[in-house]
């Protein structure tokens, strides 16, 4: 991939959901990610120095009491 496709995607996967377009699996683990943990927390691609791509998956360390903490805050 170039560096314009690269950059092109992570734009995309940060796009709401719409029936019919590209990179719906991107898309929708990107958004549950950033509902769950937050905005700041998702995907993100990049050029990797072997000429592939590295896909990051950024989470929030988080233990049981966080979880049932902002799990009782949404409900």
């Amino acid at each position: 991939m170039t560096d314009a496709e690269i950059i092109s995607l992570n734009r995309e996967i940060e796009q709401p959901l719409r029936h019919g377009q590209s990179h719906f699996g991107l898309k929708n683990l990107n958004q549950r990610l950033k509902l769950f943990y937050g905005p700041e927390y998702g995907l993100h691609i990049d050029k990797n120095e072997t000429g592939g791509i590295t896909v990051s998956v950024k989470i929030r360390k988080m233990t049981v009491a966080d979880y049932e903490k902002s799990k009782s805050e949404i409900f």
